[in-house]
């Protein structure tokens, strides 16, 4: 999931914080996950401010703990990412991420076609859900866009 639209009124880029609506993109989209029936075990959010306020968002719908990831950030490398992100205990089938572009237009990238060639375009608060019966680069589908 991208933040919401974010204020660029801040003293620097990892402070700004979501606007209305904002805030009103992300409810709506969480919302949409509650009315798809999406399960989601584990919510990671980047360490600036507007994807840990979109990751709150998440949290008090959903009734799941808040993790913070120093790996999401906007320009981290998305094949590091992914390398954690399939290490995560067994017990945890389905995550939500809050990050930011171009982070997450890469890793849907490289999890759904195994390269970084053709990156995803999201719009501010969009969720993409994947899907994978093993989780490696290449093996994801694109079950839905909210």
């Amino acid at each position: 999931m991208r933040h919401g639209e974010a204020s660029f009124d801040a003293d620097s880029d990892i402070n700004r914080e979501l606007t209305d609506r904002g805030r009103e993109e992300v409810l709506r989209s969480v919302k949409g996950l509650i009315a798809k029936s999406c399960v989601i075990d584990s919510i990671w959010s980047s360490p600036y401010r507007r994807a840990k306020q979109t990751a709150e968002i998440a949290v008090n719908e959903l009734a799941i703990a808040l993790n913070i990831q120093p790996r999401l950030t906007p320009d981290y490398n998305p094949s590091k990412v992914t390398d954690w992100l399939y290490q995560l205990d067994e017990s945890v089938n389905s995550v939500l991420i809050t990050s930011h572009m171009p982070l997450v237009g890469k890793l849907v990238s490289l999890m759904v076609d195994g390269d970084l060639l053709h990156q995803t375009s999201f719009s501010t608060g969009m969720v993409v859900h994947l899907h994978a019966d093993n989780p490696f680069d290449g093996c994801f589908t694109l079950k839905q866009v909210i």
